[in-house]
């Protein structure tokens, strides 16, 4: 078994977490001031960045908030009419670089790769120098397509009339489209493979299938308990480059309506709550995965009166941190130094200024960054007595850091709330 196991922890304010990439860095819908919602941005804490879109809430066709985020922190949200469909963040300005859709760009975009392509209904687009250059529509060999992923290849995945397909991108884009069978697909890494979801008539299957020629044919994912009869809500949301895969299916319980699971080709997924200490929490939906094996999603509890609370999550395997569910992968040291302002020409640092922000952090969450970062350093000296003991000491300076931050108790959601994740919930499930 490839899979490990994961610590947990909830982002702070967080509904909805949509999305992750690299540097640990997650999007997705927060409560705001005024029991607003607003789209959120964590760095590796649980504290997040929040923005009020111009004019304030949040696109009601699209109610999930920021839905993806790629390794330069370019991030999308997706809206109707003139909402805003890519936010380039600047962590030293104190907010944003918004950018207005140009005519003829429908605002639904889906997805976005590393080097600033995205999709965004039937046209692929080019984030660059700040701005989106000219579309290239996806071919209509088979009708309007719809594009969902697409990966640093600029190889895009989808669906065209109730079946799945897949578009090679390079050495460049050409005329035709391969099919995949009924369903679709929502994600594809570098290695194309690609994932989402196939429909045999009886149910909806979460399925893969390996993109590398034009004769495709989805096959299932082996999920850890039976699908009901005529489900139509299972899904693989996302793969990342080593082939980790997530998603959702329905709970077996009646009382719980999804599970998140986790998968690789060849095994059995994995319910991810059996992973881990979910402190009560059931983790219903699972939305992305980044290269180091982080999962973000949704997850849900049931209040003293029987109404159901939904909470942002993370999840990190274990083995790529020291402290739970806190050190966000290998980028972390570097982001460390991008907010302090020491960026370096040439390094791997997230290429962002960062001045200014240090300063802004709450006194909790830089002496968390600090101990991290200490640990982190520690970590690369060969005196095993030496690396333990700071190792130690600065895993008690995060834990006491972190004690006096506190999030507020979860509380029942207003019946404005409650409406917009409803309508969020029929988005994602097709009802």
């Amino acid at each position: 078994m490839n899979i490990p196991e994961y610590n947990f922890m909830l982002l702070e304010n967080g509904v909805f977490a949509n999305g992750i990439n690299n540097l640990g860095q997650v999007v997705g819908l927060a409560h705001g001031e005024n029991d607003a919602m607003v789209g959120s941005w964590w760095i590796p804490s649980p504290i997040p960045w929040e923005f009020q879109y111009p004019g304030g809430g949040i696109p009601s066709s699209f109610p999930y908030g920021l839905t993806a985020i790629n390794n330069l922190g370019i991030v999308l949200n997706p809206g109707s009419g003139p909402e805003l469909i890519c936010i380039d963040f600047d962590l030293g300005g104190g907010g944003g670089v918004f950018q207005t859709p140009p005519a003829g760009i429908a605002a639904n975009a889906t997805a976005i790769n590393n080097t600033g392509q995205l999709v965004s209904g039937d046209q692929i687009f080019t984030w660059a120098n700040g701005g989106i250059a000219p579309p290239a529509p996806l071919p209509t060999t088979f009708g309007p397509a719809a594009g969902y992923g697409i990966n640093d290849l600029g190889d895009v995945v989808g669906s065209v009339g109730g079946t799945a397909f897949f578009y090679p991108g390079q050495p460049s884009h050409g005329p035709t489209i391969y099919l995949a069978g009924q369903g679709q697909l929502s994600d594809i890494n570098k290695s194309k493979l690609a994932v989402g979801f196939m429909d045999d008539d009886d149910s909806v299957l979460p399925s893969y299938v390996q993109c590398q020629s034009s004769n495709l044919q989805m096959k299932p994912i082996d999920l850890p308990y039976a699908l009901p009869a005529n489900v139509s809500s299972a899904k693989a949301t996302a793969v990342n480059s080593g082939g980790t895969i997530v998603g959702y299916a329905p709970q077996p319980l009646p009382q719980k309506s999804h599970y998140a699971f986790v998968a690789r080709i060849g095994e059995q997924a994995q319910d991810l709550n059996t992973l881990m200490d979910t402190q009560g929490w059931n983790l219903a939906f699972a939305m992305d995965v980044n290269d180091s094996g982080q999962i973000v999603g949704w997850a849900t509890q049931e209040d003293s009166s029987g109404v159901t609370i939904y909470a942002a999550f993370a999840a990190t395997p274990i083995h790529y941190g020291i402290l739970p569910g806190l050190l966000f992968g290998s980028g972390f040291w570097d982001l460390v130094g991008t907010l302090m302002g020491n960026n370096r020409s040439g390094s791997t640092m997230l290429p962002l200024p960062g001045t200014g922000l240090w300063a802004s952090l709450p006194p909790q969450q830089r002496q968390t960054l600090l101990s991290f970062a200490i640990s982190n350093l520690a970590g690369r000296l060969n005196d095993s007595e030496a690396r333990s003991k700071i190792q130690s000491i600065a895993a008690d300076a995060a834990s006491r850091a972190l004690d006096q931050n506190k999030r507020p108790q979860r509380q029942t959601p207003t019946p404005a709330q409650s409406e917009q994740i409803a309508r969020a919930l029929d988005h994602l499930l097709g009802r």
